[in-house]
């Protein structure tokens, strides 16, 4: 049925089936740009004196960029071998980027004030929302465990690789 499809792919029953195939066309699509390269110095660089021209660039560049991010981290995902990526601890991870993907997506621009602020307030609630992102595939890997597989298909260089480049 529709609505298994839909928890067993940790989508919400609420999107339409092209909602969901859009999200992730759009999805792979993000996945397959590079992440652009930024140093605290250029932070630094960027945010001091900031004025209101420059908080706007800033955060439309974030509303490009963080699409990217949250895509890449979606493939990584879906790379982790099957019994991994199908423990409740990383559904409800991949499920968190997907969710985080699309509001950022479906968030207007921001052109003034007003929409810099909804802007804003979205990233303050994603960032409180994926605090305990690493912690959940900590918490995988032990349901794994606790599930009985050996700690050798565990503990591959496959797996050390795509942990790495996740967490990179």
């Amino acid at each position: 049925s529709y609505v298994s499809h839909c928890k067993a792919a940790a989508i919400s029953p609420r999107r339409s089936m092209t909602s969901i195939s859009k999200a992730r066309f759009l999805i792979w699509e993000q996945s397959t740009k590079e992440e652009k390269i930024l140093t605290i110095r250029d932070l630094i660089k960027f945010g001091s004196g900031a004025d209101w021209k420059t908080v706007l660039v800033s955060a439309n560049i974030l509303q490009q960029e963080l699409p990217v991010r949250f895509a890449r981290r979606i493939h990584e995902l879906q790379l982790l071998p099957g019994p991994l990526l199908a423990t409740k601890s990383l559904t409800d991870l991949a499920k968190l980027y997907e969710d985080s993907f699309i509001r950022i997506t479906d968030q207007e621009p921001p052109r003034n004030a007003r929409t810099e602020e909804n802007f804003s307030n979205m990233l303050f609630e994603i960032k409180e929302l994926h605090k305990a992102a690493q912690a959940n595939i900590a918490v995988g890997f032990a349901e794994m465990q606790r599930a009985g597989l050996p700690r050798a298909a565990i503990e591959t260089d496959e797996i050390q690789e795509l942990l790495t480049r996740y967490f990179a």
